[in-house]
């Protein structure tokens, strides 16, 4: 691959955020928090830390493999055998991935902002414009991901100080949640929040300097959490009805409520 089509370390670092990002967007925070109910900031300080050391284990072991990913790993471990099943199993994956990401943000999209247009032509649209990202190539959607993650985080600070008026530090509570076993055993499963780490496997082939990988997933596994955690606490904080109710996009409400004074809303 040549060097120009290859991730920089903050390129790559925006890559693993912007996952993320998509999840938090498509409702997972509403998801957990419905799983581990007030309990959820605990919850996600366990998970996040087994997501973080298993991130760190990644790390440590491609460092023997600076120019593999994981089905090239594969092949050198088990031969063509076992690097089909590796591979038939992310194919699999990533394309339950993608159909369930756009359907649900279709329906999203189309919920808030064309309710009366059809599903299809709402779908071929997005449809379009993927394959117009694939068609430009690499380069273009990371320089997209390097201008739309710094944005999107200055907008999560501005929120934050736009809805502070809302917030009640009592609707924490309790900070166990239902109960012990809802927070730290059935609770584990919320791991699947940062199913990001799927991706770090993928990623070291692709970086132009191959020592930033450790850095890459530091930062970007940290990021991700912190993200995750002020997101779902702050829906938490604001809204005391967010543990029982089924809003389509629970971040929405944040942004519906936020306000600088009286002349802003």
């Amino acid at each position: 691959m040549k060097s120009d089509n290859k991730m920089g370390k903050k390129e790559a670092i925006y890559f693993v955020l912007i996952l993320i990002i998509n999840q938090i967007i498509l409702n997972l925070p509403k998801t957990i928090i419905k799983e581990t109910s007030t309990g959820t900031f605990v919850n996600l300080l366990v998970v996040g830390t087994i997501a973080f050391i298993i991130a760190l284990l990644i790390s440590a072991f491609f460092k023997r493999f600076q120019n593999s990913d994981i089905i090239d790993v594969s092949e050198y471990l088990g031969g063509k055998i076992l690097k089909t099943i590796i591979g038939l199993a992310y194919i699999i994956f990533f394309s339950l991935v993608i159909c369930t990401v756009l359907l649900k943000f279709i329906s999203i999209i189309k919920v808030i902002y064309f309710p009366k247009a059809p599903h299809i032509y709402v779908f071929l649209f997005f449809l379009a414009t993927i394959g117009l990202a694939n068609f430009l190539g690499k380069r273009s959607i990371l320089k997209t991901n390097a201008l739309i993650v710094p944005i999107i985080i200055f907008s999560l600070i501005v929120i934050l100080f736009g809805i502070s008026g809302h917030i009640n530090i009592n609707r924490l509570f309790p900070i166990l949640g239902k109960d012990l076993k809802s927070t730290f055993v059935t609770g584990l499963s919320n791991i699947h929040a940062f199913n990001t780490i799927t991706y770090l496997m993928f990623l070291m082939p692709l970086l132009k300097e191959k020592k930033d990988f450790k850095k890459v997933t530091i930062i970007s596994m940290l990021l991700s959490i912190l993200f995750f955690i002020f997101i779902t606490t702050t829906l938490i904080l604001t809204f005391p009805f967010i543990t029982e109710s089924e809003e389509i996009m629970s971040v929405y409400l944040l942004v519906r409520v936020l306000e600088f004074g009286a002349f802003f809303q």
